[in-house]
């Protein structure tokens, strides 16, 4: 595989994560969803969100419906944090704090 194609293969499944991490879904659920093998999956998963110093990865905040209760959700790798909007940012910065 050429360096060009590497990098659009490695920003396509950023996007892919990205899509996961906001989506709410299992990472089962969001594979069946858009028809991607499991093992791709968790291959992308581990290159993209793992990492060796041990921080933070990338936060996702899903936006809930307008008629459900306000709620954020966060997620770190396979962790999911509930919060409400009000604490969301103190949240937030208790996070990076930690890393």
């Amino acid at each position: 595989m050429k360096p060009e194609e590497r990098k659009q293969n490695q920003a396509l499944w950023q996007e892919r994560m990205n899509d996961w991490q906001q989506s709410g879904l299992s990472a089962s659920g969001w594979c069946k969803k858009h028809d991607i093998k499991q093992h791709l999956f968790f291959y992308w998963k581990h290159k993209l969100l793992t990492r060796p110093d041990n921080k933070l990865i990338p936060l996702g905040v899903v936006q809930p419906e307008p008629s459900a209760p306000s709620l954020v959700i966060l997620y770190m790798d396979s962790i999911r944090i509930e919060a409400a909007p009000e604490q969301a940012a103190a949240l937030i910065k208790a996070l990076q704090a930690a890393s």
